[in-house]
């Protein structure tokens, strides 16, 4: 693991470095909901920073196979935080990388399981099919591979997976539509998911989103509202050719965020995804997330 002063010393001089160069306002070609609705300018850079810190109602049952409440004894604390780089390298063509860092907490009378560090990384790009300046839709396509480099083997009983032990896949597109004053978002993605190093082949997962966003230019300051839906249904898994029981889910969101504009650069935002629907059970769990959003060109 990277020495916790270093990693505090780079970020430092990144940020030191960032102040002297020019801020640009391509930060709106992300929704709150990091839907990506078209690609960054050639020479841009976009980093995307956010927390999400869970809180649970309804936990999975195993010996039941159905989500129960959380019970009294259990506590269940969880915070993710995600680094995300995105360059322009040329006005249709972006390259990213998303570092996730998670902490984890799982108490029950039974079993305490915490583990924090990197989770899997993820790098790829996107591909701008559709839109230009003077059409806003868009249409945008997305390849990714997910690395896995977060601790997922030879774990104690007390240490939580940190990554899914795998590689990983994943195509996409995304982009919006004009309808007047709003912006129609979507998003849709497929991961392809290898055996993993417990011999597992990882069922695949499908991921939809859908969303209205209106910008709001006040007296106060300028603002984005986004609100919507999403759906991500986990395939079964299977061991030695054999399925393996009650690995498959199916999950649903609503979420709805409002972002403020401190600079055209730079953006901040906060979002509430609430989980209405898990494994045939209502309101299981919802998040808050805080969001940085800085913008900048490279090539001045």
């Amino acid at each position: 693991m990277l020495n916790n002063k270093f990693i505090g010393m780079f970020f430092l001089a990144f940020l030191i470095a960032i102040t002297s160069i020019q801020a640009q306002a391509v930060v709106r070609d992300k929704s709150i909901s990091n839907i990506q609705k078209t690609t960054i300018p050639a020479g841009s850079l976009l980093i995307n920073v956010f927390g999400r810190y869970p809180t649970f109602h309804k936990i999975y049952n195993p010996k039941s196979n159905e989500m129960i409440d959380l019970p009294a004894p259990f506590v269940l604390t969880e915070a993710y935080l995600n680094s995300e780089l995105d360059y322009g390298v040329t006005p249709y063509i972006n390259v990213f990388v998303n570092i996730p860092f998670k902490w984890i907490n799982h108490y029950s009378p039974d079993l305490i399981q915490k583990n924090k560090g990197f989770g899997d990384i993820e790098f790829g790009g996107y591909l701008k099919l559709l839109g230009d300046n003077k059409n806003k839709s868009s249409l945008v396509s997305r390849f990714a591979v997910i690395a896995p480099i977060g601790e997922n083997k030879n774990l104690d009983m007390s240490e939580f997976p940190l990554g899914e032990g795998a590689w990983q896949f994943e195509g996409g597109i995304s982009g919006m539509f004009l309808l007047g004053n709003w912006n129609l978002l979507y998003s849709a993605n497929y991961i392809l998911k290898t055996k993993n190093n417990s011999n597992i082949n990882l069922g695949d997962q499908i991921f939809a989103a859908i969303s209205l966003e209106k910008d709001l230019n006040t007296s106060y300051g300028n603002f984005t509202l986004e609100s919507g839906f999403n759906i991500l249904n986990q395939f079964e898994s299977s061991l030695n050719g054999e399925k393996i029981d009650n690995s498959n889910s199916i999950a649903a969101q609503w979420f709805g965020g409002i972002a403020f504009y401190y600079l055209p650069g730079l953006r901040l935002s906060f979002s509430v995804p609430v989980t209405f629907y898990k494994r045939k059970a209502w309101f299981t769990d919802y998040s808050a997330i805080l969001k940085f959003e800085y913008s900048l060109h490279l090539n001045n």
